[in-house]
């Protein structure tokens, strides 16, 4: 954000920074949007020349980002230590609580057989996710490229996804949508008439419409877990 703002303050544009420190404009935008890798100190020195700006200043910001990644990773490791292949006690009340079913189809994909709401395939795992209200539900890996998007929401593979149970898709939700014995990660587009139009954010997949009472089972997204 600190680049973005002084290089806007200076009326260059990103292919111009790009220019005077040796990159590329894509590698400025993702910079800016903190999408990149750390950033070697001799790059963070030619943003500052070329900012004017102090590289003290640059270098400390990339030191709290460091930190607050330290933190994240920590988080991700109490949280790991909370994952279990059987059921969870909870301190917080009296009986017990399964955490979510980590499914996968048994050809690896993902799952599109259901018994009611249940998912039938292989449990990898159990995630317990204790501030996501989701009673009824599973989560499964995203694995292709036909949810990246050219901005954000953008949804890369290896991401795993929560879906839930609990309440009824509505219109725009991402959902997983199952019809025929498969299943399909999408964007819900609901249409008056009853037909429905499963959205990929790739431009480059094509959508899918069809009649509602072909879908067996829609269910809307409710989490995801980035890994990085």
């Amino acid at each position: 954000r600190m680049v973005r703002a002084e290089r806007r303050r200076r009326h260059l544009t990103a292919e111009e920074l790009g220019r005077k420190i040796g990159k590329g404009k894509t590698f400025v935008h993702d910079l800016e949007q903190g999408s990149t890798d750390l950033v070697t100190g001799e790059t963070l020195a030619k943003i500052a020349r070329a900012l004017r700006l102090d590289p003290e200043v640059l270098l400390e910001a990339q030191r709290a980002e460091i930190r607050e990644l330290r933190r994240s990773l920590g988080r991700l490791e109490r949280a790991h230590t909370e994952r279990t292949l059987g059921e969870l006690e909870l301190e917080a009340g009296p009986g017990v609580r399964r955490g979510l079913p980590l499914v996968e189809a048994e050809d690896g994909g993902l799952p599109h057989r259901f018994d009611g709401s249940a998912p039938e395939g292989r449990v990898l795992d159990y995630l317990y996710l204790p501030r996501l209200r989701v009673h009824n539900g599973f989560a499964a890996v995203w694995k292709g490229d036909d949810m990246e998007g050219p901005g954000e929401p953008s949804f890369r593979s290896g991401e795993v996804l929560v879906f839930s149970a609990d309440r009824e898709a509505r219109h725009r939700d991402f959902v997983l949508a199952v019809s025929q014995g498969r299943s399909l990660f999408r964007q819900l587009f609901l249409d008056p008439k009853g037909r429905v139009r499963l959205q990929p954010l790739n431009l480059d997949a094509p959508p899918l419409t069809l009649p509602r009472e072909e879908l067996e089972h829609l269910f809307p997204l409710a989490a995801r877990l980035v890994t990085y």
